[in-house]
C-alpha cells in the first residue's frame, strides 16, 4: 500500500505542498491506514495524503480532525490548495478553481458549481499515529 504525506513548509513564503517522503503503512484493523504521526499534522493547515492512489485532504482544527477526498467533483482541482474556513460549527474548504465549497465533516456540497459531494473519510489518532479509512456511510465522489 502506497502512502505519501505532504506538509506545508515553515517560513514566510510557503509552497502549497512539500513532500516529506514515503511513510510506512501498517494495515490496522478494519481498513485503517497510518498516514503519519500526530506531531506531523499541523493545526489549521490542509494536508494532502495519498492512500493507494486516492488523494485525501486531512485537516486538524484543535482536537477536531477531518478527512475528505482532495479532488473537487466539478473539475478535479486539488481542494488542499483552497482556503479552509469555519462557519460556527461547520468547517468548509473552497475549491481554488471555481469556488465550490464542501463540508469537511461529511463532504457535502455547501455551494456550487459542484453538484456531487466528495468522499468522506474517517480519521483518528491512535497511539500517536494518524489513521484514515473510507467512511462507511460517506458520500461517493
Amino acid at each position: 500500500m502506497e502512502v505519501r504525506f505532504w506538509f506545508p513548509r515553515c517560513g514566510t513564503v510557503k509552497p502549497r505542498r512539500t513532500h516529506l517522503g514515503e511513510r510506512g503503512v501498517s494495515e490496522a484493523t478494519e481498513g485503517w491506514s497510518v498516514v503519519g504521526t500526530a506531531a506531523d499534522l499541523p493545526d489549521g493547515e490542509a494536508v494532502e495524503v495519498a492512500i493507494e492512489g486516492d488523494e485525501v485532504l486531512v485537516y486538524r482544527r484543535g482536537e477536531q480532525l477531518f478527512a475528505i477526498s482532495n479532488r473537487c467533483t466539478h473539475q478535479g482541482a486539488p481542494l488542499s490548495e483552497g482556503p479552509v474556513k469555519s462557519m460556527g460549527s461547520i468547517v468548509t474548504v473552497t475549491c481554488p478553481a471555481h469556488g465550490s465549497m464542501f463540508s469537511l465533516s461529511d463532504g457535502r456540497v455547501m455551494r456550487g458549481p459542484a453538484m456531487r459531494p466528495v468522499a468522506a473519510y474517517e480519521i483518528r489518532i491512535r497511539d500517536d499515529q494518524v489513521e484514515v479509512r473510507p467512511a462507511a456511510s460517506g458520500a461517493d465522489a
